[in-house]
């Protein structure tokens, strides 16, 4: 997609918010993302240099649980980036995929390489010459919080972990970037209740038998006189 036509897709966007609007129809944005936010970012930052970006973008915001398939909202949030790219006539993305420690270490390697492949070829699609684009997965080999936390599960660091990292070189220098975002982050389980102890019953005391009365002889009847 070359700078020109971004342009007249921004402007045709416009166009159609400011009829509607017109008409009386309100109309915002799935999460009224605005030209200073980013949805779906855990960081964004420039290059030491300010020619170029690094961003850090969710993985369970750009594919289902286990899946390398883009979701709605992950192509919102990579249009954003594509963006800022042409804005400042970038020239090299570079495209790294990364997972937590859960499973297999080779099943995440896989799951990161075809989730940066996943993002390459939405790059490629767009217009964006094969030359300047590069990509790689590395797994859970390059953490950047803990997955457990002295040997506990750690929802939220896995969350950091599971990402895809966009590294672009441009040609004009970046003076301002638009605010990270990240999803809602997890909830951490809630502690399980120690079971009540079970309290003896107290033993019941045996309720003393009261003695037998003694049976009394009848009285032999005498016989009747005839």
């Amino acid at each position: 997609m070359t700078l020109e036509k971004n342009i007249m897709k921004k402007l045709k966007i416009f166009l159609l918010f400011s009829l509607l609007n017109v008409s009386g129809i309100s109309v915002l944005p799935l999460h009224a993302e605005t030209e200073t936010t980013l949805y779906g970012a855990n960081d964004i930052q420039t290059t030491d240099d300010g020619y170029g970006f690094d961003i850090d973008l969710s993985g369970d915001y750009l594919f289902g649980f286990d899946q390398d398939s883009l979701t709605t909202e992950a192509k919102t949030a990579l249009n954003r980036v594509l963006d800022i790219y042409e804005q400042h006539e970038g020239f090299q993305i570079q495209i790294i995929g990364h997972t937590d420690s859960k499973g297999s270490k080779n099943y995440n390697q896989n799951l990161s390489e075809r989730r940066a492949n996943r993002v390459h070829a939405w790059f490629l699609k767009q217009g964006i010459p094969s030359a300047s684009l590069s990509q790689v997965g590395y797994g859970e080999t390059r953490p950047v919080a803990k997955n457990e936390d002295e040997g506990i599960d750690n929802p939220q660091g896995r969350a950091l972990n599971r990402r895809v990292e966009i590294k672009a070189k441009t040609r004009r220098k970046i003076e301002k970037l638009p605010v990270a975002v990240p999803p809602k982050p997890i909830a951490p389980p809630k502690p399980i209740a120690p079971p009540m102890p079970v309290v003896p019953s107290k033993p019941s005391t045996p309720k003393p038998e009261l003695p037998s009365r003694p049976i009394v002889p009848t009285k032999p009847v005498p016989p009747s006189k005839g």
